[in-house]
């Protein structure tokens, strides 16, 4: 697979370096309008200066020549459809979305890439090849998706080592769907899902991928963050020989209450494998009773499909902790040296009480017999 992109690579060097040396500079383009009229004119291998903020019409950019674009840093190129050219763009920036289509060969160096709100940052359709140095980055609107890839017609080739990004609440990071012919990639930069409110974006999405493609993860993916985190990848229905080799940190988004799951796999067929080395970590949950995220989910039958050799396999964790209040002690306003010592009192002996002497008591005398009288009748006998 590298052997194919490295070949695929040399040749377009091949292509462009003899054109350098006949290359002219034409512009600067100060409108769409005026970038137009340079590209007709253009041949291979010219430069074509634009300057200021240019927003393209309804026509799209169609080319025969292999072109450069390039700007002073500042300049920005608003809304540009690119159709079935060869064109090497740099120093820009690329705002309210980027489309590509048919088949083209399209290279970013030092360019920035926003899509307007609820829109993607780059889509590309159709076949050819597909460049993102370092120093570029690609960015969705809100909600939407950083790079969306689709492969329609010819074979495919892309190499991204910029930074990728989902829009702000939950925008994709990168998808790829479908790929159906012969097709290689090679994910060398950051990618991440956009951050949201209730659910964090996936950071790249691999869908209904059949036929011969090789695609290799070897850059960092991350899922975004929110009351729900986005799962960091997700490959989902792949056949036929479909080879996804993994070997990076696959991260899950943390959340709330539940953090995504580092790597999703299901409905995996055929001869298609996915092989997996690096590193799967599951997002954290912050609530009490939250679920953290698992490192990898297999689903079905696809277990058979998935290899792991010597993967780092690590699940989220719980990470709700009470709030503890620490009532500090005193602060000390004077050192130990000036502090005087407290002087205790010797407590006063207080004598006993002597006891008093108690007479013992007096016998009581017994009372004296005082006889009773008797009376006259009972003085005379009876007679």
């Amino acid at each position: 697979m590298k052997a194919t992109q490295a070949c695929a690579l040399f040749l377009l060097i091949l292509l462009l370096c003899p054109l350098a040396a006949q290359a002219g500079t034409l512009g600067p383009a100060l409108s769409y309008n005026e970038l137009l009229a340079l590209v007709r004119q253009a041949r291979d291998g010219d430069v074509l200066l634009v300057s200021g903020d240019l927003s393209a019409t309804d026509e799209a950019l169609v080319t025969p020549a292999l072109l450069e674009i390039t700007g002073d840093g500042k300049a920005t190129l608003r809304h540009l459809h690119v159709s079935d050219s060869s064109i090497v763009f740099s120093n820009l920036s690329l705002l309210d979305s980027f489309t590509v289509d048919g088949v083209s060969n399209i290279e970013l160096r030092t360019v920035r890439v926003e899509g307007a709100s609820g829109q993607y940052g780059l889509s590309f359709v159709g076949g050819g090849t597909l460049l993102i140095d370092e120093d570029s980055s690609v960015a969705g609107g809100t909600g939407a998706t950083g790079v969306s890839i689709s492969q329609r017609g010819g074979d495919l080739y892309v190499s991204i080592e910029g930074s990728v990004r989902g829009g702000a609440d939950g925008g994709s990071g990168m998808e790829v769907s479908p790929m159906t012919e012969y097709g290689t990639m090679m994910l060398a930069g950051s990618i991440c899902g956009g951050d949201g409110t209730t659910m964090g974006g996936t950071g790249l999405n691999l869908f209904d991928l059949s036929g011969n493609a090789f695609i290799t993860v070897a850059g960092s993916v991350r899922g975004g963050k929110g009351s729900v985190g986005g799962a960091g990848m997700q490959v989902v229905s792949i056949g036929d020989t479909v080879s996804i080799g993994v070997n990076s940190e696959i991260r899950g988004g943390s959340g709330a209450e539940y953090g995504g799951d580092a790597l999703i796999l299901m409905d995996a067929t055929a001869a298609s494998s996915v092989n997996l080395s690096g590193s799967l970590i599951g997002g954290n949950a912050s609530l009490r009773g939250g679920e953290p995220g698992q490192s990898l989910l297999v689903v079905g039958d696809s277990v058979s499909h998935a290899r792991v050799v010597n993967c780092l396999l690590q699940d989220g964790e719980n990470t709700f902790s009470y709030d503890t209040v620490i009532t500090p002690l005193p602060e000390i306003t004077s050192s130990v040296e000036t502090v005087d010592p407290l002087l205790t009192p010797t407590p006063e002996l207080t004598p006993e009480p002597t006891p008093e002497h108690t007479h013992a008591p007096q016998p009581t005398p017994e009372p004296s017999f005082t006889p009773i009288p008797a009376t006259p009748d009972e003085a005379s006998p009876a007679e």
